[in-house]
């Protein structure tokens, strides 16, 4: 088979942050917005990778991940009551700030949540795409 004849189109891809640790001050409480508590943060980010990034080797053509960190850093940090709220800013900023986007998946977990209960973490999380 001749190589330069071969078509290839590239689907939907994702781009995922895993596991990105926060200690932040989200909660009804006014303990919790006083003492904080540790957070579990993942992203999926929906995109097409380009050709620049897949051929050519360009950065252009894609999401550079460490830019997409500083975003969730960003829009992750000032305090909150929901971690409902603080997934929307998270998802909210990435798409404004990647066009290439089109969805983005955020999950929140909070670590040890105050309540009377033995309970790892409560989460969220929410997909947010692109209105045409």
């Amino acid at each position: 088979m001749n190589r330069k004849n071969l078509k290839i189109k590239t689907e939907t891809s994702v781009i995922s942050l895993r596991e990105l640790n926060f200690y932040a001050y989200h909660g009804v409480a006014p303990l919790e917005q006083e003492v904080g508590s540790r957070f579990v943060v993942n992203v999926d980010l929906h995109l097409t990778v380009r050709p620049e990034a897949l051929e050519g080797d360009d950065l252009k053509g894609t999401v550079n991940y460490a830019q997409a960190y500083e975003v969730v850093s960003q829009s992750f940090m000032p305090t909150c009551r929901l971690i409902e709220h603080a997934a929307w800013r998270v998802g909210r900023a990435l798409l404004e700030n990647f066009e290439q986007v089109h969805a983005v998946e955020v999950s929140v977990e909070k670590l040890s949540p105050p309540m009377e209960a033995d309970c790892k973490s409560a989460a969220i999380s929410l997909k947010l795409t692109r209105e045409a």
